[in-house]
């Protein structure tokens, strides 16, 4: 018996932790020259157990990257 093929996943393009609006707002603010460490500092999350946290710099950089910014 052959066990199930694996399941292809698609890559997100946004972070689950970051909605498309907190991208585009990050965006801008990167493009004004704000550093990212305060761009962070005003971005929440909103769902799941880190609700209301701000998220890392690093959970900001790869949605900003897999939308070409």
């Amino acid at each position: 018996m052959q066990s199930p093929a694996p399941e292809i996943m698609e890559p997100a393009s946004i972070n689950p932790l970051i909605d498309e609006d907190d991208v585009h707002f990050a965006r801008a603010l990167r493009d004004k020259g704000t550093p990212m460490p305060d761009i962070v500092k005003k971005l929440t999350i909103k769902t799941g157990k880190n609700a209301g946290q701000h998220p890392s710099v690093a959970s900001l950089y790869r949605p900003l990257a897999d939308n070409g910014a």
